[in-house]
């Protein structure tokens, strides 16, 4: 099952456009325009899914961000879906007896929101070619499966409309409202906020814990806005630099297509360092509540933060990385389980030629499937006055819940042994090269260097086991002087044969890796972390609550041969 994204601003909508409260007008495809997948979406694609629709008996789904697994996130459904000349026209109706269809409503209206996607299976599609759009994928039918509100559109070409005096089966092309850039959304949120800053400032006043809250909400969405313009801009990038290629054998193409997920370049879990500290403040703001500057546990339930993903890694950045999650690409998903493309054939044979059949160069990919794990963990019981009168809870959570749980991701990644509920770690991976031990580790691991160059590939990192690193350091000659001279090892860059090295705890036990770093992606979803308050057993009579900190992964083995598996010991 596929997605397609559509930027579409949910401006007007509502009793004010002449429609039911809850309910918008928006084109969730327009048809005739190449997206940024390279698919163009024909007239009378949906003809046959709207007619099996209709013979169901049954409304579209309306879901927000194509989650089909969690009943809370069925926000509402589709009154009415047609063609006409410009794309598939929807009425949607939002449940605003349901909490999160009422938040969307507030979202929407609030322009926080605003574009659509579809989830689908191609029925019948070409490849095509015109002097206007390039080449194509003409798709001819489409098995149309829901609709969903999402925050970031890929197809910049759909609107919602403005409903002229409540008829909404006869508004022309003409009366589509266009989308607000993300940056004039932004330009409007910003506005927002600093009118409550200067009207607090010239009446001489404190912020009010209603202002404070709203003050704070309106700053996230501003956080929000500068990623999706990040996003945005870095997908246009991309989209720019594949087509000024050509028809390459790893183009950038959306993950939810099951692809080679390069469109993630520039984001990288940040559970460490700086985002690692803002994450778990971020946390405790949770975990505790104020009024009037008296601090109180909240009550039981959950809430949700961003993942924390930062721009560069700290090699771009020439520090020093402390986990091999920090430099590893991250891939987001909407959905629990994907696909992805494995290189699995890379033989070049481009040669010099005259005449004949020219050298023939063999690329080969197969499609593997993906899902998210779970991976939690819970405090122990804490004494609740113990965490309110805790003034270095910030501290706590970030030397214990994150950290753990950055350890638990990386040796999942790493070594999961794919039973059960467990990763397939890169370890484990089939295809992934071996270097035997030879002579020493210093040689042993130049080895590996040539291996992974041999191939083609580019040496990105090193992952060393801290006795595998003091034993490289302490390294010593015939005449028991340290033995650095050959410059092998940079103890103060911490770099191997001048790669960089991640030292983890999380290998087996004399063993090493080398990884190109375009060979291994992160995955994780786009709903964050998750934070829970609750009881177990007594602790409600012992007066005490448990914290569980959890968030879903997975690892993609994008090209096996760009990864040596490193034998350190005989």
């Amino acid at each position: 099952m596929l997605h397609k994204d559509h930027d579409g601003a949910m401006l007007k909508a509502g009793p004010d456009d002449g429609l039911e409260e809850g309910q918008f007008l928006a084109y969730a495809s327009v048809f005739g325009n190449r997206d940024s997948y390279g698919d163009v979406v024909e007239p009378g694609a949906f003809t046959k899914s709207l007619t099996d629709w209709r013979a169901k008996g049954a409304p579209i789904p309306l879901l927000f961000g194509h989650n089909m697994e969690d009943p809370d996130f069925n926000i509402g459904h589709v009154v009415m879906a047609e063609e006409d000349g410009h794309g598939l026209k929807v009425l949607g109706q939002l449940d605003l007896e349901s909490p999160k269809g009422r938040q969307v409503h507030r979202m929407l209206k609030g322009r926080r929101v605003g574009n659509l996607s579809f989830a689908y299976d191609v029925l019948d599609s070409k490849p095509a070619k015109s002097a206007e759009l390039g080449e194509y994928v003409s798709l001819k039918s489409l098995a149309l499966h829901e609709i969903s509100v999402v925050t970031v559109g890929a197809n910049r070409s759909t609107a919602v409309l403005a409903v002229k005096g409540g008829d909404a089966t006869n508004v022309t092309k003409d009366e589509v409202v266009m989308s607000v850039s993300l940056k004039d959304q932004r330009a409007g949120v910003v506005t927002k906020a600093q009118a409550i800053v200067d009207g607090a400032k010239a009446e001489g006043v404190e912020l009010t814990a209603e202002q404070a809250a709203e003050l704070d909400g309106l700053v996230d969405q501003v956080k929000a806005f500068d990623e999706q313009i990040k996003a945005s801009l870095d997908s246009q990038a991309l989209v720019a630099a594949v087509e000024a290629l050509g028809k390459g054998i790893e183009p950038a193409m959306d993950q939810e297509k099951g692809n080679m997920n390069v469109s993630t370049k520039g984001r990288f879990l940040g559970l460490t360092g700086k985002s690692g500290a803002e994450a778990a403040t971020k946390l405790a703001g949770q975990m505790l509540g104020s009024a009037g500057g008296v601090k109180s546990l909240t009550a039981a339930g959950s809430s949700v933060t961003g993942v924390p993903l930062v721009a560069q890694s700290p090699i771009e950045l020439d520090r020093v990385p402390t986990s091999v999650l920090e430099v590893l690409g991250v891939v987001t998903h909407s959905t629990p389980e994907y696909t992805y493309l494995r290189q699995t054939v890379r033989t070049n044979n481009a040669a010099p030629w005259a005449s004949g059949n020219k050298p023939e160069s063999r690329y080969a990919v197969e499609s593997v499937p993906g899902k998210l794990t779970v991976i939690p963990h819970v405090s122990e019981g804490i004494d609740r006055y113990t965490l309110i009168d805790n003034a270095a809870l910030g501290d706590f959570l970030k030397d214990e819940m994150i950290d753990g749980l950055m350890h638990a991701v990386e040796a999942q990644v790493l070594s999961g042994n794919g039973t059960g509920v467990n990763m397939r770690g890169v370890l484990n991976t089939s295809g992934v090269l071996s270097q035997a031990f030879t002579t020493d580790l210093v040689t042993t691991t130049r080895k590996a260097v040539t291996a992974l160059e041999t191939g083609g590939r580019k040496p990105g990192v090193f992952v060393l086991s801290p006795t595998d690193w003091e034993a490289l350091e302490l390294a010593r000659n015939t005449s028991g002087a340290f033995d650095l001279a050959h410059s092998a090892v940079d103890r103060s860059a911490r770099k191997l044969h001048g790669v960089p090295v991640v030292v983890s705890t999380a290998l087996p036990a004399k063993v090493a890796m080398l990884m190109d770093l375009d060979a291994v992606k992160v995955d994780t979803d786009t709903h964050g972390l998750v934070v829970e308050w609750g009881v177990k057993g007594d602790d409600f009579g012992q007066n005490a609550s448990r914290l569980l900190v959890e968030g879903r992964f997975g690892v993609s083995v994008l090209r096996p041969t760009g990864v040596v598996k490193i034998a350190t010991a005989a």
